[in-house]
């Protein structure tokens, strides 16, 4: 397992078909409590959709996610930048800091 993997399973249990479910309870403090209100609130409203009708209406709002058919595609984090308005400077900026994290992550290993 890669570290990647390693990570996600750190905090999502084994997918089970299409629900992924967290592997423990989310530090919610420090959030307010009208954060949480609106979470709770938006999955609600979200876990309302027939899961078809989620995915369709996802395509239509975001322009990033592809259809990959019966499959999954990764999507380019800068890509979901992009598409919130964020400028090349800003989305160089932000990859500039990962490749910082990444350098600092294998020379502390």
């Amino acid at each position: 397992m890669g570290e990647d993997q390693r990570q996600w399973f750190e905090v999502f249990k084994q997918r089970d078909g299409n629900t992924i479910e967290l592997a423990n309870p989310a530090d919610d403090g420090p959030l307010s409590d009208r954060e949480i209100d609106l979470l709770v609130e938006s999955c609600e409203y979200i876990a309302s959709f027939p899961p078809q009708d989620l995915v369709k209406r996802l395509h239509e709002l975001l322009p990033e996610w592809k259809d990959p058919g019966y499959s999954s595609i990764s999507i380019d984090p800068a890509t979901i930048l992009f598409n919130s308005g964020w400028t090349e400077d800003e989305v160089d900026g932000v990859k500039d800091e990962l490749r910082f994290i990444d350098s600092f992550r294998a020379a502390i290993v």
